[in-house]
Order: structure tokens, then sequence, then C-alpha cells
């Protein structure tokens, strides 16, 4: 008999099973070696493994898209009719981000602050750095995270959700110096 482990014995033909045996490992093994450095390409590197520091101060204009009710005519009675609309507000402001001990938090602009009813700072949530980047959601309440991705090379920072969004030019904020 031909076990996965042995070798045939000499002057009896191989069982049909042995030779799908064989060559179920053969593919094996060829698939593990594409794959495998595959895989270990797709993950981009972290910064490092030091804790990062970071305070930015990023100044641009966003959108708050909001609904406005708007007259709509009469109805069949001569009372006054009302229909919802779509309408995007532009502003413009800064926001502060912030990481320290691995903890990330958000100053949004006050126009996406009062949008939905909450103030000061925001924790920042599925914080991701790399060399290039940093992403995440800034929890502005209750079901409400829009996603923002800083750009590192370019120092811009892009949010992006539901209810508003905004673009901006960061720069490191330091608050012990006066501007004027």
């Amino acid at each position: 008999m031909i076990t996965p482990h042995s070798q045939p014995i000499a002057g009896k033909k191989e069982t049909r099973g042995a030779t799908y045996l064989m060559s179920i490992r053969l593919f094996i093994g060829v698939l593990a070696s594409i794959v495998t450095p595959a895989m270990a390409q797709q993950a981009p590197a972290p910064v490092s493994n030091a804790p990062l520091s970071l305070d930015l101060i990023c100044t641009g204009r966003g959108t708050l898209h909001t609904t406005q009710k708007v007259p709509d005519g009469r109805d069949k009675e001569g009372r006054k009719r009302t229909r919802s609309q779509s309408v995007d507000e532009p502003f413009g402001g800064a926001l502060r981000f912030r990481i320290r001990d691995a903890v990330a938090e958000a100053l949004p602009p006050e126009p996406m602050l009062s949008q939905v009813g909450v103030g000061g700072w925001r924790p920042v949530k599925k914080l991701a750095t790399t060399d290039a980047t940093i992403t995440g959601k800034i929890d502005l309440g209750f079901l409400y995270a829009p996603v923002f991705e800083i750009d590192r090379y370019a120092g811009t920072i892009s949010i992006s959700g539901s209810m508003n969004t905004f673009q901006g030019e960061c720069q490191p904020y330091d608050g012990s110096q006066r501007q004027f």
C-alpha cells in the first residue's frame, strides 16, 4: 500500500491516488512561491516603532451639505406648500490635528461642529499612519465620522463625509510662537 509519505515499491505501479496527491503537493508548492512574495509587498510600512508626536494647523475651505425648506406653491385648499431642497454652503476655517502617545484628536472648523451640535476636540478613530499619509475618521457624534487623509509630503488634508467636506494646507502648529 502506498501512503502519502512512502515510496512506491520497485516493480509495482503507483496508484491513481498517489499520483493525485503528488500533483496537489506540486500545486501547493508553486502557489506558495507565488503568493508569499506578493503578500509581503502589499502592506505599507509604518513610519517607525517610535511614538508619533504631531501638532498641525490646517487652513482651507469646505462645504456644508444641508437641506432647506423652500416654497412650493399652494395645495388644493390654498395653503402654502414647502419642499426640502439640498444646498451646499461654502465656508472657510482652520482645523487643528494632533497625535500624542498614540492618541489622535481633531478640532474641526466651527461650521462643521455646529452642524452636528458638538464642540471641542473630537477623537479620531481608525488612525493609520505611514511614511506618506495619515488617515482615519473624526468622530463628530452619533453615527457620523467623516474620513480624512493627510498627505505628509504635500502637506494637505482632505475630509469627506455625507454632511460636509474640507480641503486645506497643513503646517506644524507651535502655540508658543505668536504670529504678530
